[in-house]
């Protein structure tokens, strides 16, 4: 008996690695949630990535207002010194956090893309409604 890993799951077979028709009906099904699963959090990081960025946007616009405030005196020097350092510190950790999730979603997408060819190979091979004859009559 042999045991082998087809995109995390487990597949048990004889000698070489399992034909698809062998374990087809065991694959689709894992293989469907495993797609669910990344497209899910496929559109998690999407999301996350939209509201760092929206944040980032909305810091520039605060630091325009604390600028302007401390021109006009309204704001001491202290204090948007104060303000405009954490400021300044929250868009940074966030334009990091940006590069790391648009990586994530390169890689994710790959990995859909991978499993989406990989369950349409195996579904093109498990769904065959009647074997040809070897020969021909």
């Amino acid at each position: 008996m042999s045991i082998f890993f087809i995109f995390g799951i487990l597949v048990l077979g004889h000698g070489e690695p399992p034909g698809v028709m062998v374990c087809g009906s065991f694959i689709i099904p894992r293989v469907r949630h495993r797609l669910f699963f990344i497209v899910l959090v496929h559109l998690t990081i999407i999301q996350v990535l939209a509201d760092a960025e929206k944040r980032i946007v909305e810091l520039d616009n605060i630091f325009k207002r604390l600028y302007e405030d401390n021109i006009s005196g309204k704001l001491s020097d202290d204090r948007f010194r104060k303000l405009s350092t954490d400021y300044e510190s929250e868009q940074k950790d966030l334009q990091s956090q940006v590069l790391l999730l648009r990586e994530e979603i390169e890689t994710t997408e790959g990995e859909s893309a991978n499993v989406e060819r990989f369950l349409s190979i195996v579904e093109r091979f498990t769904d065959i409604p009647k074997l040809p004859p070897l020969y021909p009559a």
